[in-house]
């Protein structure tokens, strides 16, 4: 195994993975599972559903990759290899940048649907007191 066949794998995928850590955190199992198997789903544990299939995204691709990589056995598979893993970072690039946007525009906080409902008592309460 050269080690300039799989250098440029490992550059990109460190790349990818380092800019999901820190555009989107790891990922809240919790809230994943709350979405999955609980009652009402809120819009944070969607988001955090969101984040893990991101997650899996990169890392599915950062195996590939690698394994392109490795594997090559011509310089023409690596050429076709090439434009196999390119493919593969931008269309994982493209769903970070998705997930990202949702992930640094979503709301905190939410007063619908009575998800919140400390937070409406306190609002009505303030209400009932002008």
């Amino acid at each position: 195994m050269k080690l300039r066949r799989v250098l440029p794998s490992l550059v990109m995928t460190t790349i990818l993975v380092v800019a999901a850590a820190v555009s989107l955190g790891m990922p809240d199992w919790k809230l994943a599972s709350q979405y999955l198997f609980g009652n009402f789903p809120t819009e944070q544990a969607a988001l955090a559903v969101a984040v893990l299939v991101c997650w899996s995204v990169i890392v599915m691709v950062a195996i590939t990759s690698i394994a392109l990589s490795v594997t090559a056995a011509t310089e023409a598979q690596m050429v076709h290899r090439r434009w196999a893993r390119a493919t593969m970072f931008v269309a994982a690039g493209a769903v970070l940048l998705g997930v990202g946007t949702l992930h640094h525009s979503g709301t905190g906080y939410s007063m619908c649907c009575g998800t919140q409902a400390q937070h409406v008592a306190e609002a009505q309460q303030l209400a009932e007191s002008r």
